[in-house]
């Protein structure tokens, strides 16, 4: 598997590259109407068809970005970076761009019965609050992210409540119920796995 990891795309601000756009649209249109009845300027004639025809090929680079949001673009199915920065944007108009989520997303775990590292039967249950680090890394390594941290998630939660007793008898005993922080933490660290 080919670790791809998130890079930054080259962008120029959107209402700069519509300002372009108008310039040399209206240049070549302008150009065009004084010179039609002209004789000998069929290359100028097409300089100005082919300029306007340019002009609407890039209008296919814009994007836009809204908070807590991320764009991943392709170019011929290979990674070429993305965007998080929000705002009006334009890049390569032949990019291939995806929308992927950067809020905070919540997890309710369904309860489930596990023993834990006595062998007592519990039952079982996280929240776990997520959000994507890398939007790269979220498209391109999971098929669903959402499914991903819900599987790892409820992985996590069985491997825990094995470890630990649900109660501990005596105060050296780390336990599920008594050590909150430390169980969130490897909970934690295991999910990001």
């Amino acid at each position: 598997m080919i670790d791809i990891r998130e890079k930054k795309i080259f962008s120029v601000n959107g209402w700069v590259m519509v300002a372009i756009d108008l310039v040399v649209f209206f240049v070549c249109a302008r150009y065009f109407v004084t010179h039609v009845d002209r004789a000998g300027s069929t290359a100028g004639m097409i300089a100005a068809a082919v300029g306007s025809v340019l002009v609407f090929a890039t209008f296919g680079g814009f994007f836009l970005i809204h908070p807590n949001e991320s764009k991943v673009f392709t170019f011929l199915g290979k990674y070429v970076g993305s965007a998080r920065t929000p705002g009006f944007f334009w890049t390569n108009p032949f990019v291939v761009k995806k929308k992927v989520t950067l809020r905070i997303f919540n997890f309710n775990s369904d309860t489930i019965k596990v023993n834990d590292a006595l062998g007592n039967p519990i039952e079982i249950a996280a929240v776990v609050v997520w959000h994507v680090v890398d939007s790269a890394k979220a498209l391109f390594n999971v098929e669903s992210y959402q499914n991903f941290v819900a599987i790892q998630s409820e992985t996590a939660i069985r491997q825990l409540a094995a470890h630990y007793p649900y109660d501990a008898h005596d105060t050296d005993t780390q336990s599920l119920r008594g050590n909150l922080d430390e169980v969130a933490a490897e909970l934690k660290e295991q999910v990001q796995k």
